[in-house]
This record gives structure tokens, C-alpha cells and sequence, in this order.
């Protein structure tokens, strides 16, 4: 086990569940399309209590979201929303590679929040952000530093593939 899954399995087991499940759904959901994903925000430091605040996230993909997967994470949301106690706290991006990139804001990006889908906001990626990619037929992911990268600091790596 790494480090950030260290970091994970620290959290109240209540939001492990959620975010395991939330995981495990990306990589059925966007398959060839995810790169990574990550939480940041509250929920990286120690001490993260999940009445006090949202479940931070962004998923990088390798190019925008097609109508269908849009709908298919539509019903993901929903889903963990209904399934779990903090799933409408779950709340982020979904920030095509491209965009995640480039020095100005995004626009047009496709968000999630309070159990659904929404279009979209203008973002920046935050100091601190920490993206991690996934090698080659391997759902183990591992922090990558391109150029568009920033050091992670105050992150929590979502990794690992379906159990």
C-alpha cells in the first residue's frame, strides 16, 4: 500500500466506501478516456470531518465527454448520492488534459455536485494539484510532473482499480 492509500484508508469508513465506489465507476464509466483522478481540499488533511464539508475532486480525461459518457456519469452521481451518506457532497471537474494544461482558466467544463451533472464553470487548476496517471493496462496509478503539473501537496490520490 502507497502512500496515498495510506492517506485514504485513514478516512472515516463511510467516505472510503464513497470514494472507492466513485473510483471504481470512473474507470468503468470513462475507461480509456480517464487519466486520473484526485481529492483535494478538506478532505486531504488529517483530521477531515465529512459533516463539515465537501468531498473535493477532479478527474482528468484525455479528451472531452461525450454525450453518452456525460449521461453515464449523470447517473453515477445520482447513484452515489443515493447510496451513501456524503455521496451529494462529492463535488469537482472533469477537466479535459488539454484544457488542465494550459495556464488560463478552463472554460466549458463539465462539474459535478449535489448528486448530478452540471455545465460547467470557468476553473483554474488549484496550487497544490497533484494528477496521476494511469501506466498501460495497469489501474495503479502514479503521480506524473509534466510541465502542467504542480507539486502535490494537500492531495489525496484516488488509486487503485476495482477490487
Amino acid at each position: 500500500m502507497g502512500p496515498f492509500a495510506n492517506r485514504i484508508a485513514k478516512l472515516p469508513r463511510s467516505i472510503q466506501e464513497l470514494v472507492e465506489e466513485f473510483r471504481d465507476e470512473l474507470f468503468t464509466v470513462l475507461a480509456k478516456n480517464l487519466v486520473g483522478a484526485y481529492l483535494h481540499g478538506s478532505i486531504a488533511f488529517p483530521g477531515y470531518e465529512p459533516h463539515h464539508g465537501d468531498i473535493d475532486f477532479h478527474v482528468v480525461i484525455r479528451r472531452p465527454l461525450t454525450g453518452e459518457e456525460i449521461r453515464r456519469l449523470d447517473h453515477l452521481h445520482r447513484t452515489l448520492a443515493a447510496r451513501f451518506e456524503f455521496g451529494k457532497r462529492l463535488d469537482g471537474f472533469y477537466i479535459p488534459l488539454a484544457k488542465a494544461r494550459k495556464s488560463e482558466t478552463p472554460r466549458g467544463l463539465v462539474y459535478g455536485a449535489h448528486g448530478r451533472i452540471h455545465h460547467t464553470y470557468g476553473f483554474k487548476v488549484p496550487a497544490g494539484a497533484a494528477f496521476f496517471r494511469e501506466p498501460t493496462g495497469s489501474r495503479s496509478g502514479a503521480p506524473f510532473t509534466d510541465n502542467c503539473c504542480m507539486r502535490e501537496r494537500s492531495s489525496r490520490v484516488i488509486r487503485g482499480g476495482p477490487s
